[in-house]
C-alpha cells in the first residue's frame, strides 16, 4: 500500500492482502486478479 496513507488509517492493511496471498498468486500465474476496494485511490498498470 502507498506510504502516503496516514498512520491512523493503516488499521485496514492486514485485510488488504498478505505476503502468502502474493506468493500463491505468483505460483498460479492467473490472467487477472480481482480484489475488493480499499478506498485508497491509486492506479497501477
Amino acid at each position: 500500500m502507498p506510504s502516503l496513507i496516514p498512520l491512523n488509517r493503516r488499521q485496514v492493511y492486514p485485510v488488504l492482502g498478505s505476503v502468502n496471498l502474493g506468493e500463491q498468486l505468483k505460483q498460479l500465474q492467473p490472467d487477472i486478479h480481482v480484489y475488493g476496494h480499499s478506498h485508497v485511490n491509486q492506479s497501477i498498470e
